[in-house]
């Protein structure tokens, strides 16, 4: 008897890479949003014990805006264009493939140009330190260009599938 799984089966490379892209993510989601909660926990805790934690402030922002890009990529993974389609359903088939096609690259564009944008700011960020970790901006800016790479290949999985099935 064979188990029916809700997770589409990705036949080219880019599909698979995608696939195990977004399950890996899922999994980095979960870790940081227990280290959140778990550092936000002891914040609270050792407030009241009037023993204040200096850095948990600053890393719960950090990895709160890790978890708002990577979940960006998740989101779009389990969604892909949704809403926008029904421009395309009104001028046919020939039309909704253009849109479709249309967005697809200038969502492309726009992920890259993120993504190359976000890997300079990062590599100019190296030599700035956080105020409580002391640890080099490069390191949480880090997620903006990495998370844009994933939803890069997010698109490109999309157009793969788009061109197998029109």
């Amino acid at each position: 008897m064979k188990v029916s799984s809700d997770t589409p089966k990705a036949e080219s490379a880019i599909e698979r890479l995608s696939l195990r892209l977004d399950h890996l993510v899922e999994r980095v989601l979960l870790l940081l949003g227990i280290a959140i909660g778990c550092i936000l926990f002891c914040q609270v805790l050792f407030r009241y014990l009037g023993h204040s934690l200096g850095w948990s402030e600053e890393i719960s922002r950090h990895l709160l805006i890790a978890i708002t890009f990577l979940g960006g990529s998740s989101a779009y993974k389990k969604a892909g264009f949704i809403g926008l389609k029904g421009i395309g359903h009104r001028m046919g088939n020939f039309g909704m493939r253009f849109v479709l096609v249309l967005l697809q690259a200038l969502t492309l564009l726009c992920f890259g140009l993120i993504a190359w944008f976000g890997f300079r700011y990062a590599v100019k960020a190296w030599d700035h330190t956080s105020t409580a970790l002391q640890i080099p901006m490069a390191i949480p800016f880090a997620v903006i260009p990495l998370s844009s790479l994933i939803l890069v290949v997010h698109v490109l999985a999309d157009i793969r599938r788009g061109a197998r099935n029109p």
